[in-house]
């Protein structure tokens, strides 16, 4: 039994010991995580759509930081909520599927291949990025959403494309 293992056997032991259901939930180790971070609690039977696309968009992207500063991936509840989010905020329900995201995202991804990754969105800001429009409702500053994955998945344009630029899809 290796180290990470232990661990994980040890994690599961401390969260029975304090009330959570094992049935319901399990430990998975990150190993592209912060250490104290490492070890996330999911939930057993949390495999649903949210899940499954960030899980899956998650294993693309590249482990560690870019530019030294932001990680290119987020932990999994942090991205099912993005998802959620922007799902609910662009009133997407059923229009697409675990495959049509994951598809969306192997072809971002695509397009950085052999070039550099400066300008290549870290895993979040793909499924959103928030902007501050700078007007003031109210007293209130207007904010925007943008993604590009939602961009992607509605215009179906990027089925075509041969792994040129996202910079029109994005604008």
């Amino acid at each position: 039994m290796n180290r990470n293992e232990d661990r994980i056997k040890f994690c599961a032991r401390f969260l029975a010991g304090n009330g959570v259901d094992p049935e319901r939930y399990k430990v998975l180790y990150d190993e592209g995580a912060a250490p104290e971070l490492s070890y996330v609690l999911v939930a057993q039977q949390d495999h649903t759509f949210f899940t499954k696309i960030a899980m899956g968009l998650r294993d693309m992207w590249p482990p560690g930081n870019k530019d030294g500063k932001w990680p290119w991936r987020e932990s999994i509840p942090v991205l099912v909520e993005r998802l959620k989010f922007i799902w609910e905020r662009e009133q997407l329900e059923d229009r697409y599927s675990v495959e049509d995201c994951l598809q969306a995202g192997r072809k971002y991804l695509a397009a950085y291949e052999n070039t550099s990754t400066k300008y290549m969105q870290v895993l979040k800001y793909f499924i959103f990025k928030q902007k501050d429009v700078g007007v003031k409702e109210n007293g209130i500053i207007k904010k925007t959403y943008e993604s590009t994955l939602v961009k992607m998945l509605q215009d179906k344009e990027w089925e075509d494309m041969d792994n040129q630029s996202f910079d029109e899809l994005v604008i």
